[in-house]
């Protein structure tokens, strides 16, 4: 998924997603037209990923998983 970079690599980096991780909020199924409270949401335009009500289902370790 991303890889992180070594720290070298790091220098002049500017990300181009930003990841909003929250494990508490729980979707609203009816309100929010998702199928459970957990939700993973990306705005490609405005370059933004949301992940919601989960504290583990690899999303986040998958994200941060590589050194």
């Amino acid at each position: 998924m991303l890889i992180r970079p070594k720290t070298a690599e790091l220098e002049g980096f500017s990300p181009e997603f930003t990841i909003v991780d929250l494990p508490d909020f729980k979707a609203d199924p009816e309100r929010h037209g998702c199928r459970s409270e957990t939700v993973i949401a990306c705005d490609f335009k405005n370059k933004l990923v949301l992940i919601g009500g989960t504290s583990y289902a690899g999303e986040i370790k998958n994200l941060f998983s590589h050194t």
